[in-house]
């Protein structure tokens, strides 16, 4: 095992996230093997990398904005067919970034609601939601339909009623002007 990723994993196990940040490694090497780390949801650890990716994007974006962004393009990348990956945990940790950076990511919440039909990523998708709504349930009100389909628990009564509203997932139906949509994290 790299000497990088046994420090990067030592300090998970103990949940020092800020630590991570001031290892002696460049944060790029520290988010490579932080999304590694990520891939196994079946592991505690796995949940904690993609908590640590959320918080360093925090402490990130204090100075340096555009980076944070980079690493949400990149994230979006690995989702899409072309780049060959499965992007097994993106959902969950594109939510970690946007519930961490809430006025930043914004617009990036409706991109991770727009892979809800993805089965493999149904759940994660449903996760980064309900992450993203503790902290700021206006980012992803338009979800609630979507939420709702999806939910053994919702009642007909529940789906039906939100469902029959007007829903737009798109990104400039809820933020704006966009740099990013769905169609360009497919087609770019």
């Amino acid at each position: 095992m790299q000497p990088l990723k046994k420090e990067v994993l030592n300090l998970l196990e103990q949940k020092k996230y800020q630590e991570i940040m001031h290892t002696s490694a460049s944060f790029h090497k520290i988010m490579n093997v932080l999304v590694s780390l990520s891939y196994d949801k079946n592991k505690y650890i796995s949940w904690r990398a993609i908590e640590a990716i959320g918080l360093i994007s925090k402490e990130i974006a204090k100075s340096d904005t555009e980076t944070v962004r980079n690493i949400v393009g990149r994230l979006l990348w690995m989702i899409r067919d072309e780049s060959g990956g499965i992007g097994w945990s993106v959902p969950e940790t594109l939510g970690e970034i946007v519930r961490n950076n809430p006025q930043l990511c914004a617009d990036i919440a409706p991109i991770i609601a727009s892979f809800h039909d993805e089965k493999m990523l149904t759940a994660g998708v449903l996760w980064a939601l309900g992450r993203i709504g503790k902290i700021n349930d206006q980012t992803v009100g338009y979800a609630i339909p979507i939420i709702l389909a999806r939910s053994r628990f919702a009642s007909s009564e529940w789906v039906a009623k939100y469902s029959s509203k007007q829903t737009d997932i798109s990104p400039r139906s809820s933020s704006g002007n966009s740099s990013f949509s769905r169609r360009a994290a497919y087609k770019s």
